[in-house]
């Protein structure tokens, strides 16, 4: 199999390349989460290091080589090879915060790094000094004995399988059977999985489903085992019908729900990598971010483009209207499910019940707005103005409507899923909202009459009939928010000074509103229903009601189902 790289990608990174240090440079945004050092801090980025040596190396360029092999000297030492220390194998984020001064270092920083170590040295060993070429070999095996030991289930869709393809390719780079039998044996579990689920577990991820896709180039370039390329080519087949179900022709984005995902349109390089896999020339979203510099090769592999049975879909919707759904996990006492409304002109997605996340969209819409480019509708819950991971939505979606009902959840975290709980189910805030939120250029926020709202741009508008909130013994007030490229409606359920909301004595929480999305125009044609709830304290239920679709949660806080 042949690769044709571009210079252009080893050129964009060059500009952030420093040569007193040796190694790429960015501004530092922080998550929230693994890292300590504040957002705006100039950092030097180990990953991203890793990409542009590996691409230096693979473009016919002698003084690039010599600028690779500063870094890799520069990089190598940095991974923690002592195997009886907890962070075996690993590499920090950046030169400026070793692991033992992160909050959590990232295991996930075994298979990123590894896999591009791998791919360096498959396709441009003989060009490394012999120093270096045994050191990156032993680099590999420590990143591979990492996520060996820590043996990540399928469940964690994009590491198990990104661990899967470093341990097969290490094991044959290295030639350790019992690493590639290993990596074979837990590709075979990620497609068994997939079987037995019916989706991923990270689903519809535009990020993680474009990595899964990433790694199994990568695998299908060079792993040689046939029982591995099996399993790879199954996982990259089924990654390419997710994104091809999804995608939405007329605004180029990737349709909703959104199980992880970190912006809100489509990101350059995703746009870019897309347009070399479909050849779909899909216009770039004005607001779309980017990070190039820690991103892979656009180049295409022999064999590794969209399957041709799917093209057709990024060019046409196969009707002009539909409804679809799917689950996507399976489990003991309840089913993921999402459901994607997709019409010619726009798009609605939701899933039917999920944690509120930043890297989650648990209602997501798209459609063109008055400036001629997408415009994004989202459904979030915010505290301090941060996406907050302990409160829970359910959905129940009929075509262009949604129903959606709130509560919160105790023992667990705050900007992230599993940390942020002070204890005691406790948490302190001066806001908390639910948002009902339209970005994009060229967008309005209007009360259409009591009660009822409108987020509009362009031909289509989100209809909004909220029912009367409360937030414990506080009435939730709706009101419309309105900034330069998005507006919303909040239920503003506090604001004020900072105080504690102990989470297991607040209720009721009363949180639900209908949705629909529409022509502008067509608000007396099609009328959007009002939410009416229905309370029963000594249940301690409430059921949300919209025309012929119903929701039930709590009152009050629970565990997550």
């Amino acid at each position: 199999m042949t690769s044709s790289l571009s210079s252009q990608q080893s050129r964009r990174y060059d500009d952030y390349f420093d040569p007193e240090v040796g190694m790429i440079w960015q501004i530092f945004k922080n998550p929230g989460y693994h890292s300590l050092i504040p957002t705006g801090e100039r950092v030097h980025d180990i990953r991203a290091s890793f990409h542009y040596a590996r691409e230096l190396m693979e473009a016919e360029d002698a003084a690039g080589h010599q600028r690779a092999i500063g870094i890799l000297r520069k990089l190598l030492p940095l991974q923690d090879r002592d195997p009886v220390s907890a962070t075996y194998g690993l590499w920090s984020w950046h030169l400026e915060e070793p692991l033992e001064k992160m909050d959590r270092p990232d295991w996930n920083w075994a298979d990123f790094c590894g896999l591009a170590l791998i791919a360096l040295l498959n396709t441009s060993a003989p060009r490394l000094p012999e120093d270096v070429r045994t050191a990156a070999r032993d680099a590999v095996h420590h990143a591979a004995g990492s996520i060996y030991r820590r043996n990540m289930g399928p469940h964690y869709t994009n590491i198990s399988i990104m661990g899967g393809i470093v341990c097969s390719l290490a094991g044959e780079l290295l030639g350790e059977s019992r690493m590639l039998e290993y990596g074979v044996r837990r590709l075979r579990q990620a497609v068994e999985y997939f079987g037995a689920q019916g989706g991923f577990n990270e689903y519809n991820s535009p990020t993680y489903t474009r990595v899964v896709l990433l790694d199994c180039e990568e695998a299908l370039r060079f792993l040689k085992s046939p029982y591995a390329r099996e399993s790879v080519r199954f996982l990259y087949e089924k990654a390419w019908e997710t994104l091809a179900r999804h995608y939405h022709p007329a605004t180029g984005q990737w349709a909703g729900p959104h199980s992880r995902d970190y912006h809100t349109f489509m990101r350059a390089e995703m746009w870019a990598w897309l347009r070399t896999r479909t050849g779909i020339a899909a216009p770039l979203h004005p607001l779309a971010e980017s990070k190039e510099f820690v991103g892979a090769s656009h180049a295409v592999a022999e064999g590794v483009a969209c399957p041709p049975r799917l093209l057709e879909r990024f060019i046409a919707l196969p009707s002009a209207e539909y409804t679809f759904s799917e689950t996507f996990h399976r489990g003991k006492t309840r089913d993921v499910v999402g459901t994607t409304w997709m019409h010619q002109e726009a798009c609605l997605g939701s899933v039917n019940e999920e944690f509120f996340w930043d890297q989650r969209r648990v209602l997501l819409g798209f459609w063109n707005g008055a400036a001629g480019s997408a415009v994004a509708l989202r459904l979030r819950f915010l505290h301090d103005g941060q996406e907050f991971t302990s409160a829970y939505v359910r959905n129940v979606q009929d075509g262009p409507r949604v129903l959606s009902a709130v509560h919160l959840l105790l023992g667990r975290g705050d900007i992230h899923p599993e940390w942020g709980n002070p204890g005691n189910d406790e948490f302190r805030a001066h806001d908390f909202r639910l948002r009902y939120e339209l970005r994009g250029l060229d967008v309005q926020a209007d009360e259409l009459s009591p009660g009822t709202f409108a987020l509009r741009s362009g031909r289509w508008q989100a209809v909004i009939r909220p029912a009367p909130g409360r937030f414990g013994e506080a009435a939730a007030e709706w009101r419309i928010e309105r900034h330069q490229d998005w507006v919303a409606l909040d239920a503003v359920c506090y604001q004020g000074t900072s105080r504690a909301f102990p989470f297991r004595e607040l209720r009721p929480v009363i949180l639900a509103a209908s949705l629909q999305v529409q022509r502008v125009g067509e608000e007396e044609e099609r009328p959007a229903a009002p939410t009416e709830i229905r309370h029963s304290i000594t249940e301690g239920k409430l059921t949300a009601v919209a025309g012929d679709l119903s929701v039930t949660v709590p009152d009050h806080s629970v565990p997550i189902p």
